[in-house]
């Protein structure tokens, strides 16, 4: 009893990293429209057609910021220069 249990927690903690990874990941951040909310502003719109990344650095035509991190509908972004983090927000 107590190796299936652990065999389900290990299941769902590989899960739950998992999904973690996939919404850290470009692709996903790519693929989401995010809008501004306060900090670090490198635009008000985040949509594929306005941003590239590229070595979890995102490039707008009004500046770049380093991915920090993206989880629960909010991707936060830092200034490269002057470390000053800006808060966007998922819209998909």
């Amino acid at each position: 009893m107590n190796k299936l249990i652990f065999k389900l927690i290990s299941i769902i903690i590989g899960i739950f990293f998992l999904i973690i990874l996939y919404i850290n990941s470009s692709s996903y951040i790519e693929n989401q429209t995010w809008k501004y909310s306060h900090g670090n502003w490198i635009g008000d719109w985040l949509v594929n057609e306005n941003m590239k990344i590229e070595n979890r650095i995102i490039y707008t035509h009004k500046g770049e910021a380093k991915i920090v991190y993206c989880f629960l509908g909010q991707l936060v972004v830092e200034n490269i220069a002057t470390g000053k983090k800006g808060y966007y927000i998922d819209k998909n």
